[in-house]
């Protein structure tokens, strides 16, 4: 059993045992109606809609014995909700199943094409005499273009009001939310969960109304909470080092006590040796119940330097210094992540595309910006554009063959006076702006490797505006926008694909007309520059003793000795024999200086190992046993 696994269980439990039977109102632990015991018991399930309206009757919520939502087509590695009562199964909404009936690639063949709305509706509810009440549940929840509420009727049924519901691709979620506005009192409340959209699914366990706990404070975790700071998911440590960030979180208190101490802390954490590296918190007195929705800032923002090629965490923390005994510790934390990679620049850090761009087949452009800070290395060049694409609905045409085109441009104006409102040139060609040069652009196709891949590597030549080849050479201190058109040559356009667990967004979009990007979801497009060496020749080649790597062979410590007519700025850069970058190192005012690297994770091979000053450059080939 991994780590991780045994923390989810433990929140679990805790709650759970946190949960008094006094508290519960109605549900919970040994109602069959709150578990979903055997079946959907008293709830009822009303299907809307369905992309053929002939089917919308088959649009319906389900109860799944074995509480895993993996009937369709692309569930196949989907793993059980960690609920409570998981054992006696757990309702679930699945529109990838209802879409493709469990086939993959059988989009819109199945019993309710994609979009559906469906709503999974309680029984009615007495809480006479229980004005301050909140709704419990736990869910498992993968969206590709979907959302989700949760509506409270007060009348029956009649009229209803929405409660949003914070749902992130992710692992099993406890939500608590107040629905004492509508609820409290009431001798007729009506629950009810809605479904509206395209794959994957929703699934709901352990459905409660309780009392509303005393101390419970809550972090909203969606597009604007916490504030994602990093410009990109991953990067080279020289991007991070002109990257200021800034930290905020909206934060509620659902809870019927006063939070007389609130604490709002960060921390910035390397994520496997758990080092904490920067952190700072906030202070507030008196935050009282009912707040809802306030938005916390930190003073100080942070300059990021020294950082290594690892993994870092930013963990944003809210509790009551006061009562550490918070009813639901799971909505108290929430973690960002990103990464220092010396050859790629990414807006996301996990590759899975989870929702797409909105799409009439016609043509349209992703465009994200990249930053080389100050200290970067020389000679980076392309090595590949990575992306991703999908379908979904009525787009039933062959992905193989639709046609893409990238597009590299160069800011002329400071990133963070970069105007995105600006009038375009509108060319559908070019689609350029008076604040960017451009650069080259290279052309690819989806073949039958690329559409059954997740990410799909484009290594297609760049050109000039000739169309004749060229090597694009990124320039340290500068911003550089890519982009990609779809629906180029009169073809049919597939969805760009975002990820959903990282919000840098989309720095520009352009479809019949230019937007500076997207609003109301967590999104990030996969649309990654790959970066290599432009080329192991040394065209202003140092002298032969400028640099010495030993021992050579190396197994695990390789010494790289600078020997320099005169004294330097530097940059050391390992790569491997394609020229992918691996690591480099800036060096100032540098004559002569031996350094230590560590080679012990490489796999057998040859590399290069290159210094770059002012004067030249010097490239060396060694090789690791």
């Amino acid at each position: 059993m991994n780590s991780k696994f045994t923390l989810t269980l433990l929140v679990v439990l805790c709650v759970s045992l946190g949960m008094s039977a006094q508290d519960v109102l109605w549900g919970g632990p040994g109602d069959p109606n709150g578990e979903f015991d055997g079946g959907l018991n008293d709830w009822t399930v009303v299907a809307l809609s369905s992309l053929n309206a002939d089917s919308t009757a088959n649009a319906l919520w389900v109860w799944d014995e074995d509480a895993i939502p993996n009937e369709g087509a692309y569930g196949g590695n989907n793993t059980v909700i960690l609920s409570p009562s998981a054992a006696n199964g757990a309702a679930y909404f699945d529109s990838d199943f209802l879409d493709n009936g469990g086939v993959a690639g059988a989009f819109g063949a199945g019993p309710a094409p994609s979009p559906q709305t469906s709503e999974l509706i309680s029984p009615v509810i007495d809480l006479s005499g229980e004005d301050a009440v909140a709704l419990s549940f736990y869910q498992k929840f993968r969206d590709f273009d979907a959302s989700v509420s949760v509506l409270v009727s007060n009348d029956g049924g009649t009229t209803f009001t929405s409660f949003p519901v914070s749902a992130i691709n992710s692992n099993t979620e406890f939500k608590v939310i107040n629905i004492s506005s509508v609820a409290g009192g009431a001798s007729e409340v009506v629950i009810k969960f809605n479904w509206t959209g395209d794959y994957y699914y929703w699934m709901i366990d352990d459905v409660a109304v309780t009392k509303l706990p005393g101390n419970d404070l809550a972090m909203n975790d969606d597009n604007a909470s916490p504030f994602y700071t990093p410009h990109s998911a991953i990067a080279p440590a020289c991007a991070f080092e002109v990257d200021t960030f800034s930290f905020s979180t909206v934060v509620s208190n659902i809870g019927a006590d006063t939070a007389t101490t609130l604490v709002y802390r960060v921390d910035v954490v390397e994520n496997e040796s758990g080092t904490v590296i920067y952190s700072d918190s906030l202070v507030l007195a008196d935050f009282a119940p009912g707040i809802n929705d306030s938005t916390l800032n930190l003073v100080n923002s942070w300059a990021p330097e020294g950082l290594d090629d690892i993994v870092y965490r930013i963990d944003h923390t809210v509790y009551n210094a006061d009562n550490l005994d918070d009813f639901n510790g799971t909505d108290n934390t929430v973690s960002h992540f990103f990464i220092v990679d010396e050859s790629l620049f990414s807006k996301e850090y996990n590759g899975r595309g989870n929702i797409g761009t909105w799409n009439d087949g016609g043509f349209y452009a992703i465009g994200v910006f990249y930053q080389f800070g100050l200290n970067c290395m020389e000679n980076y060049t392309v090595s590949s554009i990575n992306y991703a694409v999908g379908q979904v609905g009525a787009d039933s045409e062959p992905l193989i063959g639709r046609p893409v085109e990238f597009w590299l441009w160069k800011l002329t104006t400071p990133l963070d006076s970069f105007d995105s409102t600006t009038n375009y040139e509108e060319d559908i060609a070019t689609i350029s702006h008076p604040s960017m040069e451009f650069i080259a652009f290279s052309q690819d196709a989806i073949d039958e490797a690329d559409a059954a891949a997740d990410i799909i590597v484009s290594d297609e030549p760049f050109l000039n505006d000739e169309a004749d080849e060229t090597t694009p050479i990124f320039e340290a201190g500068e911003t550089y926008a890519l982009f990609a058109h779809w629906g180029t040559q009169g073809s049919t356009s597939p969805l760009h694909l975002f990820a959903t667990d990282v919000n840098t967004g989309t720095d520009l979009f352009y479809s019949d007309g230019w937007f500076g990007g997207f609003t109301g979801s967590k999104s990030a497009p996969i649309l990654r520059l790959q970066l290599e060496l432009s080329s192991s020749i040394d065209e202003l080649e140092l002298s032969s003793n400028a640099l010495k790597v030993y021992p050579n062979p190396a197994t695990s410590l390789l010494n790289v000795e600078l020997n320099l007519e005169n004294s330097s700025n530097a940059t050391i850069t390992i790569a491997d024999i394609t020229g992918k970058v691996i690591s480099y190192q800036n060096l100032s005012n540098v004559q002569r200086d031996v350094v230590t690297l560590d080679v012990s994770t490489y796999v057998s091979g040859t590399y290069l190992a290159r210094v770059a000053t002012e004067e030249g450059t010097k490239t060396v080939k060694f090789i690791v046993d």
